[in-house]
């Protein structure tokens, strides 16, 4: 036995390396294969289902979207006061049938026009279809259709009928010899009882009163616009189903409008959402919560592995045959690679000790010694840079304090410019423009001397006094600024000019249209560690786009947003600006700060 591992130790280093390498790859790949064939199916699977049911969630998430916004507008309709008006005295609207049609279809229009994917909206009674009538409808055709009576039977319900032949469904299968742009479509319907409220009074139409339908169409391709191409899947297929079993949507269109009813169709709306594994056939589906129908996708469980499989095995031989073979090179070349880079560092570091950082470890190998040597390198660059940025700094510092020395000069300058100006204006008794000089001194001083980020609320409101009296002199009797500050907020800390964009902005915008009459009130209050500070104003106010806009860092409101973004660097996302207003009453900003 000592023989025997006494002859394995004497075997030479490259040797050992080789044979090494060799059984330990060997071994290693075989045990790879396997594990990696079967967890990549396994794998290939799950995410197959995961993304598919991910997918058709959100692909539905999107059609909910849309759809919801014609719930909403229909219950806008219902609600309509001029709509509530002319149904509600039919009886004297009827004699001029088609002055009802223009002020109906303008309504309609109005709530649904813009839905680029509405492709038509009607309201329809017994006697008149209101609305863009393409669909050549006469108000008998309609009551007597199953989609009047599927709307009648949800006493005012949103009923969403599944993709139909408008034709077949209004009785005018003599029509479809023509060429008509779309035949098949889905609707949503339903019932009209309108009302309103009038001095707090609910009107509701009278029971006498046919009360209207609601009908809107859409073409069946906006369905296939938001799915098509989402299952990138050979053979996949996806469709929408209702719960009878009716197929409102499918990507093979020869199937569209007729019936389906899978055995596991009760099991899935029962669930609502989710995935099965059906005779080798995944399904993940999710219903619609605002149609109740059922979005499918169903992908059969042989295409997953089809597309998958061969590039798994050709991934294994492609691996295997690298890793031996890097084997066999390694171990000829490993040994010889060992010495050699730790030589080279060995020498490079006897020369940074003294002092020289020129050399350059060359990089001949991508191992651990060839990160070694990188890292090295990284290192003597990084202290070369340390050592010039040092010296370049030292002589920065000389720079900014021959600058300093400049702009100390400046500010003198002016001051003694302004006192020259004041004395000249008392000289010549003009007080008027000495109170402004005096106050623009004011305010100079105060934003040049004092460099703090926070200083104390009463010097700050003073600089604002002094800015809102030059304000006045320009704007002679437009406006007035009334001031209502609680005596504790005095010595509280606040960043340095943070109320002069918002009585600036109330000034220059608030007020462009008035000639006189604008009030701003300065407020400020304080309660349980916050101090809260209001700036309003009676100006024309701003629209929600307009004051989203103002707190966006642009160059109109770059001052607003500062501020914003200041207070909430300091003192936490708890803190800051927030704008509300009404377009022609006026505007009101509060800023929440902690009390220091």
């Amino acid at each position: 036995m000592k023989n025997i591992i006494f002859r394995i130790k004497s075997i030479k280093f490259k040797t050992k390396l080789i044979i090494s390498y060799i059984l330990l790859l060997t071994i290693s790949v075989l045990v790879f294969e396997v594990h990696y064939y079967t967890s990549s199916l396994n794998f290939t699977s799950e995410l197959t289902t995961k993304n598919t049911y991910e997918i058709i969630k959100s692909k539905n998430n999107i059609l909910d979207i849309k759809l919801s916004k014609i719930e909403e507008n229909s219950l806008a309709l219902i609600r309509n006061s001029e709509l509530f008006e002319i149904f509600n005295d039919i009886n004297t609207n009827k004699s001029n049938v088609l002055s009802m049609d223009r002020k109906v279809t303008r309504i309609i229009n109005d709530n649904f026009s813009l839905i680029n994917y509405v492709y038509g909206a009607q309201i329809a009674t017994s006697y008149f279809i209101f609305g863009n009538n393409f669909t050549m409808l006469d108000g008998e055709s309609y009551v007597k259709s199953k989609l009047y009576r599927d709307t009648v039977n949800l006493n005012g319900k949103m009923n969403w009928e599944p993709t139909y032949n408008y034709l077949s469904m209004f009785g005018h299968d003599e029509l479809k010899e023509f060429d008509f742009e779309v035949q098949n479509v889905f609707s949503a319907s339903r019932v009209i009882n309108s009302f309103y409220i009038d001095e707090s009074l609910l009107k509701v139409l009278d029971d006498s009163v046919e009360k209207p339908i609601l009908t809107i169409y859409f073409k069946e391709d906006f369905i296939d616009e938001i799915f098509r191409d989402s299952i990138p899947i050979k053979g996949a297929k996806y469709y929408i189903i209702d719960s009878r079993g009716n197929i409102v949507s499918d990507n093979d269109k020869e199937l569209i409008g007729s019936t389906y009813e899978p055995e596991w169709l009760d099991e899935v709306f029962a669930k609502k959402t989710g995935t099965m594994n059906i005779n080798n056939t995944l399904i993940c589906f999710d219903q619609s919560t605002v149609t109740d129908w059922m979005t499918v996708a169903e992908i059969p469980t042989a295409e997953i592995a089809s597309t998958f499989v061969p590039s798994i095995v050709y991934s294994i031989i492609t691996l295997s045959t690298i890793f031996i073979i890097t084997a066999i090179v390694l171990s000829l070349v490993i040994s010889a690679m060992i010495t050699r880079p730790i030589n080279r560092l060995t020498k490079a570091m006897k020369n940074m000790a003294k002092g020289d950082f020129r050399g350059i470890v060359p990089i001949d190998s991508a191992d651990e010694f060839g990160y070694l040597v990188l890292k090295f390198n990284e290192m003597r660059e990084q202290i070369e840079n340390l050592i010039e940025e040092n010296y370049a700094v030292k002589i920065r510092e000389k720079e900014t304090q021959i600058m300093a020395l400049n702009l100390q000069l400046n500010p003198h300058f002016l001051y003694n410019t302004l006192n020259i100006i004041n004395w000249m204006a008392i000289k010549e008794g003009n007080d008027k423009i000495s109170d402004i000089i005096m106050n623009l001194c004011h305010m100079l001083v105060y934003t040049v001397k004092n460099k703090q980020d926070m200083v104390s609320f009463k010097d700050d409101l003073h600089w604002l006094q002094c800015y809102v009296f030059i304000m006045s002199a320009r704007y002679t009797d437009k406006f007035s600024v009334e001031y209502n500050i609680a005596e504790e907020l005095n010595l509280t800390k606040v960043p340095k000019l943070f109320l002069q964009p918002f009585v600036e902005n109330a000034i220059i915008h608030g007020f462009e249209d008035i000639v006189q009459g604008g009030r701003i009130k300065i407020e400020g209050l304080s309660k349980d560690g916050i101090s809260c500070f209001r700036v309003i104003d009676n100006g024309k106010g701003m629209s929600t786009d307009t004051v989203s806009y103002a707190g966006q860092r642009t160059s109109d409101s770059i001052g607003i947003s500062n501020v914003d973004q200041r207070i909430k660097l300091l003192f936490g996302s708890e803190y800051g600006v927030n704008i509300t207003s009404v377009i022609g009453s006026g505007t009101q900003v509060e800023i929440t700060l902690p009390l220091i």
